[in-house]
C-alpha cells in the first residue's frame, strides 16, 4: 500500500462511525436494513464464506501477482457479487449486473502498454506452448 494510500485509508476510517457511536434511534434502522439485505444477498455468514473461497482460489492462481490492482479488486469485487448470487435471490438482477460492472473495469484496468512479446510468452506459459 503507497503512504498516499494508507493516508486516504486512516482519514477515511477516521470519517467512518463505529457501530457503537451510531444513535439510538439508527440501530434498529441499521438492523432492518441488515435483515433486508439478507433477503436478496443471502445470510451473511454463508456468503462471506463463498465469496472468500473464491477470493482465495483467485488468490493461489498464477496470474494473480501479475495483475494491478485495478485487476484484482475487479475479481474480488466479482467473487462477492458471486457469492450474494449462490446464496441469496439468484433472481436478484443487481447483483448481475454488478458482475458485468466489474468486469468492465477489469477490462479498462487491463495495462494496454504491455509489451506484446511479454503478453505472448504470458499466454504461452499459462497454456504450457512454446513461444513462437
Amino acid at each position: 500500500m503507497t503512504d498516499e494510500s494508507k493516508s486516504l485509508m486512516e482519514m477515511l476510517n477516521g470519517l467512518a462511525p463505529s457501530l457503537n457511536s451510531v444513535p439510538v434511534q439508527l440501530k434498529g434502522t441499521t438492523m432492518d436494513i441488515i435483515n433486508e439485505r439478507e433477503k436478496t444477498h443471502g445470510p451473511y455468514k454463508s456468503t462471506a464464506a463463498w465469496s472468500q473461497s473464491l477470493k482465495d482460489m483467485f488468490r493461489s492462481s498464477p496470474n494473480w501477482v501479475k495483475m494491478n490492482d485495478g485487476q484484482k479488486e475487479a475479481l474480488e469485487m466479482i467473487a462477492s457479487k458471486l457469492g450474494r448470487l449462490l446464496n441469496g435471490d439468484h433472481n436478484f438482477d443487481d447483483h448481475s449486473i454488478d458482475v458485468g460492472g466489474y468486469a468492465k473495469l477489469y477490462a479498462s484496468s487491463i495495462d494496454r502498454n504491455a509489451e506484446p512479446s511479454k503478453l505472448m510468452a504470458d499466454l504461452a506459459q499459462t497454456l504450457n506452448a512454446p513461444v513462437a
